[in-house]
């Protein structure tokens, strides 16, 4: 089985995305990875946002990492 980048649109992967935002941001002491983690979510975010055609999507992820 091959991987298959996701598609601008694909709602599922940045939903994930969101969702393991909210896991890190809610672990104490940002877990055992500490920073190195957020770094990762961010990067990913990041390429997510850049494909995203939706920017009101784009804030409201943006916003969520923010709180």
């Amino acid at each position: 089985m091959t991987y298959q980048n996701p598609k601008p649109c694909d709602k599922d992967f940045t939903d994930f995305l969101e969702f393991s935002v909210h896991l890190f941001l809610l672990e104490p002491n940002g877990g055992n990875f500490g920073w190195r983690k957020m770094h990762i979510l961010s990067a990913l975010l990041i390429i997510q946002l850049q494909m995203s055609p939706d920017t009101s999507r784009q804030k409201l992820i943006l916003l969520n990492i923010n709180e």
